[in-house]
């Protein structure tokens, strides 16, 4: 390549450049795609790039090889670093390219919201640049992320944008893409006709352009239309197709959904024994995640934001002293006027009475004053300078703090149940998920088996950082504790989990005296048979009148259509305890359309109304029972919307965590 050889001969000539050339040589190799990339990424030093003027071309090199590796948290950090870099030297393609590649990375998160913000400062770059591809890319990625958000007009207001651009720039890569994401689009809004056109449009361009990996995502998403449309054959096919193709390039984020997606095809057409084989292999590839290392990480993060924010206090301790020192000076040059006042009025007194050489001498006197004053004032000028210094360093500190508290957030998003993703022929699950602060004390898991299914809460002691690191051991155990078992009995696993936290939450000489409440449910689906341990947590069970069965329901409140019972958990929390009554393993058999809720405190200690006060457990029950009749999808925007009209403004109090699941 004729411009590597040039860079490799302005390297002999000026080494006290090698860096910043070899920077410019990886952004190059990076733009069009080249395997060269890699090589000369590991000739720069990582402590040399933020000083390279083209810094951002490395950081956003590094950021892609994070990504492609499906390390997201760490790749938005790389982008970051080279946002900055690049608006510091004024880049603007480098800019606009970056805050998309940062949007991309939000997207696999289910960040949508801050993708969309990303993107729309990557297109205004690009209209700025009159750049058409740079438009036209972040145009579709737009459209993805309005759908995710279900604002599908807008997703095909923005997929037409960009494809009339990739029309003129005869791109059929990017023609291709609309015509999928158009697709994605038609089948969520069951125009399945419409949206097979799209696909088989897009399989074609990609299958003329050799393009593997579209090629893989185009046969995933006509498995998933055939399926929406009952035809459990042609589903099959795709999904094996795309399964196949993917495994052969190595896609393996992409796999995920691929086998998903043909576990539940074979499932629905009867495969049962095929269909539990592509499961597990669903669940062995998304298990890689090691949340040893996640919990590790938040412990570094909160060691960070114990130190900073110690600094900080140190930092605000010497401004205070800095200002009562100003204060003692404005004090002394007051008295010192004083001072001056009083000689001045004894000098025009003796000036009265006749001295002459008195009057000279007091303008000599008042002429020192004047030096004396302009010096003190002075000194408060670079007193007020180092004042607002130090205010500054003050603002930097407090955002990297903040900063720091984020990516907190990314892991504990990260180790949570995507369950916009699951989808089971026994059950439904809806969740209302909403943290007091950026992390939250309360979390959610789900744990599929061959023969059951595992889902709970749970809520630890307090709620932020702390909480979060709580939660983060809490999913840790329950993790080891599911796989390590294949039993029933869920007052025993709950009791390994108490052992766990307990020997988690104990080193040496040292013992936080944290803990959390659980609700931890095994549900076998052949039998409609839910085994239920609380601790310090009940859970309820809705049930229809006319659905009635001669088995006894532990009836507590209803309406005239509705009944709901109570399954007691037992008074006890996870973790250090002064009760050390057994964990209750409750037996509870279901009927099709039963819905099972479990729930934190948070909801119903939620002050807000009229008067200002909790809500209360009674007006939390009286709410479930009057939207059980609704689709579990509407109850559950019911409680969410009734929850936000409660606070009315207020400010929230605690996490939130209310999961409801619907028997099939």
């Amino acid at each position: 390549m004729i411009f590597i050889k040039t860079v490799d001969t302005e390297i002999k000539k000026d080494k006290a450049h090698e860096f910043e050339w070899l920077a410019w040589e990886a952004g190059i190799l990076d733009s069009i795609g080249s395997d060269k990339r890699d090589s000369i990424l590991q000739l720069i030093p990582l402590k040399r790039v933020p000083d390279l003027k083209y810094g951002s071309s490395v950081y956003l090199a590094l950021g892609k090889q994070k990504a492609d590796s499906s390390q997201f948290n760490d790749a938005i950090v790389l982008f970051y670093k080279g946002l900055k870099t690049s608006q510091r030297y004024g880049f603007q393609f480098l800019e606009a390219t970056i805050q998309r590649q940062i949007a991309l990375s939000y997207l696999k998160l289910d960040e949508y919201k801050k993708a969309e913000s990303h993107l729309l400062s990557s297109l205004k770059i690009a209209r700025q640049l009159e750049d058409p591809l740079l438009q036209a890319n972040a145009y579709i990625s737009l459209g993805n992320a309005v759908k995710e958000q279900k604002r599908y007009p807008e997703a095909i207001r923005y997929y037409n944008k960009s494809l009339a651009i990739a029309r003129e720039l005869k791109n059929k890569r990017l023609i291709a893409g609309n015509y999928n994401n158009l697709g994605n689009v038609m089948r969520r809004t069951k125009k399945y006709t419409e949206a097979l056109n799209y696909f088989f449009k897009a399989l074609e361009m990609n299958k003329a352009t050799n393009n593997q990996e579209w090629i893989s995502f185009n046969y995933n998403n006509i498995g998933q239309t055939y399926q929406d449309l009952s035809n459990y054959s042609e589903a099959i096919n795709y999904f094996r197709k795309s399964c196949e193709l993917k495994q052969e390039i190595g896609d393996s984020l992409n796999l995920i959904s691929s086998y998903l997606g043909l576990a539940g095809a074979l499932a629905k057409n009867g495969s049962y024994k095929d269909a539990f084989e592509f499961m597990e292999k669903y669940n062995s590839l998304k298990d890689t995640m090691n949340l040893h290392e996640q919990v590790k990480a938040l412990e570094e993060l909160e060691t960070k934001y114990e130190t900073e924010k110690k600094e900080a206090q140190i930092k605000n301790f010497q401004i205070q002293g800095e200002l009562q020192k100003e204060r003692e000076r404005r004090l002394n040059d007051q008295a010192e006027k004083n001072r001056n006042y009083v000689i001045l009025s004894v000098v025009l007194l003796l000036f009265l009475s006749g001295g002459l050489l008195i009057l000279i001498r007091s303008n000599r006197q008042k002429q020192l004053s004047n030096k004396l004053l302009n010096s003190k004032n002075s000194e408060i000028a670079e007193s007020h300078l180092a004042l607002s210094e130090a205010m500054g360093e003050l603002q930097v500190k407090n955002k990297e703090v903040l900063d720091s508290i984020n990516y907190a957030n990314y892991i504990q998003q990260a180790s949570l149940p995507n369950l916009k993703q699951f989808k089971n022929p026994a059950v439904d699950i809806e969740l209302f998920f909403s943290p007091k602060d950026i992390v939250s004390g309360d979390f959610y898991f789900l744990f599929p088996r061959k023969d059951a299914l595992i889902f709970g809460i749970g809520d630890c002691t307090g709620h932020g950082v702390p909480g979060a690191m709580v939660s983060l051991i809490g999913m840790n155990g329950l993790e080891k504790v599911t796989k390590e078992n294949t039993g029933l009995n869920t007052a025993s696993m709950v009791e390994e989990v108490n052992e766990f936290l307990l020997k988690s939450l104990h080193r040496g000489s040292n013992t936080i005296n944290d803990g959390m409440d659980l609700s931890f449910c095994v549900f076998e689906p052949n039998n409609k048979i839910l085994y239920f341990t609380g601790a310090n947590h009940n859970a309820l069970v809705i049930r229809r009148k006319s659905k009635n069965t001669e088995d006894e329901f532990p009836t507590k409140y209803e309406n005239e259509t509705i009944q709901m019972g109570v399954i007691s958990g037992t008074r006890r929390p996870v973790g250090r305890s002064f009760v050390n009554v057994p964990f209750e393993n409750n037996q509870f058999n279901c009927i099709s359309g039963d819905r099972i809720v479990l729930f934190s405190d948070g909801y119903s200690d939620q002050i807000g109304g009229e008067t200002r006060k909790k809500m209360k457990r009674a007006n939390m029950m009286n709410l479930l029972l009057v939207s059980s009749s609704e689709t579990i999808s509407n109850q559950m925007n019911y409680m969410r919307e009734a929850f936000h009209k409660w606070k009315m403004g207020a400010e929230q109090i605690d996490d939130v965590c209310v999961m409801i699941i619907e028997i099939k």
